[in-house]
C-alpha cells in the first residue's frame, strides 16, 4: 500500500484562533485551533495510518511555532501564552507519525533550491500526498506547483488534495469565528489538463488527454480521441478508412460546442474541433486526413505509411475492387502496376503449368486463376488511369525519398534530416492533394507550412 503523508510549511507569526471549517463540514463539528494545519489534519488524515506521516517545515523562525508555549503577541505588545503545533498534534492522538524538517528561509535562489531538493528527497515513489499550502514564504503557489509536476514525472506521486486556510476570509456565525478552508486541487488537476494538451496539440497523441475526460461524462470523445490516436500511431489504416470513430468523434464535438460548459476541455475543443469535418464512412480520402494529422503533429513515418497506402486504397475503389482492399497481393499489385511503365509485364504463374497431383494444387491453382484475371483485367485498368502518371510520381516520391529512408533508419549515402523529411514529406501530400482535387472534387485542407510539429 503506498505511503499517506501530509506536508505544510509553519509560518512564524502570532496565530489568532479561528474555526476553520471545510466545505460542507458542519458548524457545530468544528473545534477552534490557532493552527490550520491541526484543522486539515483533523478533518483530511483521519485515515493515516501507522505507515503515513505528517512533516512541517520550520524555519529557524518557525521554531516558536512548533515546541515553544510562550509567543509574543504585536498586537499588544505582550507575552501570550499558546500551545505550540507539536503540542497540538500530540493531543490528537494520531496513528501516524509526526515531525518537523529544519529548512532555510528561503530568502535567495540558492536556498530556495536546497528547500525544493530537501522536500522533494523526502518523497517516495508512490507517495499520496496532501499539502497545506496557508503558511510559508509567499513564491510558495509556485514552488508548490514545480515540486507536484517534478514528483508527478519523477517519483509517480499522487495529489490526494491542496488547501489553503483563509483566515482573512473569516465570517461571525452566531457567537463564533470560521474561516474557510479552500481546496485548491482543481488547480493541479488544471496543471495536468495543461500538460496534457500540450502534448496533444504538439503531437497528436490524445490518450494522456483522454485519460482525464471522466468516463461517465464525454465518453464518446473520450473514446474518439484515445481510440483515433491509436490508429495514427500504429497506422490502422482500416479503422481510419471505415471513419466510424472520426465520424462519432465528429459529432461528439459537434453536441459539446452546442452545450458548452465550464470546463478545461473549452480550449482543447476549439482547436480540434474542426479537425475531423470531412472525415467519411467507407471513404479512402480518410487516409489522406489522417495523413495530414500525422504531418502536423512530426508522426512523418506515420504519414508516409498512411499516404503511400492511402493512394493503394484509392486506386483500388477507383477501379472496381474496393472488396479487395485488405488481400496484401492484390495491394501490391496494385501498388507495383501504379508505379511500374506500362510496358513491364508482371510474372505470374500460368494455371496450366499446375500440377493437380501436386500438394496444395487446389488453392495454387485458384490463386494463379486470380493473378491472371488481375494481369489481364484490372492491371490495364489502373495503367489506363488518366492521372496515372502523375500519381506514379507523387507514390515513386513517397516510397524512394521518404518511406524508404526511414524504414532503413537513414542508412543510405545521403540520409534526411528531420526538417527535410518533413517538408518533403507535406509537399508529397500537396501534390496528391491537387491531383485528388482535380479527380474527385474531395475536401481536402491544404498543409501550408513545412515546419512541424505545429499547433493545430
Amino acid at each position: 500500500m503506498n505511503r499517506k503523508i501530509f506536508l505544510s510549511f509553519l509560518g512564524t507569526s502570532f496565530y489568532h484562533e479561528t474555526n476553520y471549517i471545510t466545505e460542507g463540514q458542519k458548524e457545530e463539528d468544528v473545534q477552534p485551533t490557532r493552527f490550520i494545519q491541526e484543522a486539515t489534519i483533523r478533518h483530511f488524515c483521519h485515515d493515516f495510518c501507522q505507515n503515513d506521516e505528517i512533516i512541517i517545515f520550520t524555519t529557524e523562525g518557525a521554531l516558536n511555532n512548533w515546541q515553544e508555549e510562550e509567543h509574543w503577541n504585536p498586537f499588544n505588545k505582550k507575552n501570550e501564552f499558546y500551545s505550540s503545533l507539536k503540542t497540538r498534534l500530540e493531543s490528537l492522538n494520531l496513528k501516524c507519525s509526526f515531525r518537523n524538517e529544519n529548512i532555510k528561509d528561503g530568502k535567495t535562489t540558492t536556498e530556495l533550491w536546497e528547500i525544493f531538493e530537501k522536500v522533494f528527497g523526502l518523497l517516495k515513489p508512490g507517495d499520496e500526498i496532501t499539502f497545506d499550502i496557508t503558511h510559508g514564504f509567499r513564491t510558495l503557489p509556485m514552488f508548490n506547483m514545480v515540486l507536484i509536476n517534478y514528483a508527478k514525472l519523477l517519483k509517480n506521486i499522487t495529489v490526494k488534495g491542496i488547501y489553503y486556510g483563509n483566515w482573512e476570509a473569516r465570517y461571525e456565525s452566531g457567537d463564533k469565528v470560521f474561516s474557510p478552508i479552500w481546496d485548491l486541487k482543481d488547480f493541479d488537476l488544471l496543471q495536468e489538463w495543461t500538460n496534457n494538451a500540450n502534448i496533444f496539440i504538439k503531437t497528436g497523441n490524445a490518450m494522456p488527454l483522454a485519460s482525464l475526460i471522466p468516463n461517465n461524462n464525454h465518453s464518446e470523445i473520450k473514446e474518439g480521441l484515445e481510440n483515433f490516436s491509436k490508429f495514427i500511431l500504429v497506422n490502422r489504416g482500416m479503422d481510419i478508412l471505415k471513419g466510424e470513430t472520426m465520424l462519432n468523434l465528429k459529432n461528439a464535438l459537434n453536441n459539446y460546442e452546442e452545450e458548452k460548459q465550464n470546463s478545461p476541455l473549452n480550449p482543447i475543443i476549439t482547436k480540434i474541433i474542426h479537425e475531423f469535418d470531412n472525415y467519411e464512412e467507407d471513404n479512402p480520402m480518410n487516409g489522406f486526413l489522417a495523413a495530414r494529422w500525422a504531418i502536423k503533429n512530426g508522426l512523418i513515418q506515420q504519414a508516409a505509411t498512411l499516404m503511400e497506402e492511402a493512394v493503394t486504397t484509392f486506386v483500388l475503389y477507383e477501379i472496381g475492387q474496393k472488396e479487395h482492399v485488405t488481400d496484401f497481393s492484390k495491394r501490391m499489385k496494385t501498388s507495383a502496376a501504379i508505379v511500374i511503365g506500362s510496358n513491364k509485364e508482371f510474372q505470374h504463374t500460368n494455371p496450366d503449368s499446375i500440377n493437380p497431383n501436386e500438394k496444395d494444387s487446389e488453392n495454387k491453382l485458384k490463386t494463379a486463376q486470380e493473378n491472371l484475371v488481375w494481369e489481364k483485367e484490372f492491371i490495364p485498368a489502373i495503367r489506363n488511369l488518366p492521372y496515372k502518371k502523375k500519381l506514379a510520381s507523387i507514390l515513386s516520391g513517397i516510397k524512394n525519398s521518404i518511406r524508404n529512408d526511414i524504414n532503413h533508419a537513414g542508412y543510405r549515402e545521403k540520409p534526411q534530416s528531420f526538417d527535410e523529411l518533413v517538408e518533403s514529406t507535406s509537399k508529397r501530400y500537396n501534390e496528391l492533394r491537387k491531383l485528388l482535387l482535380l479527380i474527385k472534387k474531395v475536401e481536402l485542407p491544404e498543409i501550408t507550412t513545412t515546419h512541424a510539429p505545429q499547433s493545430l
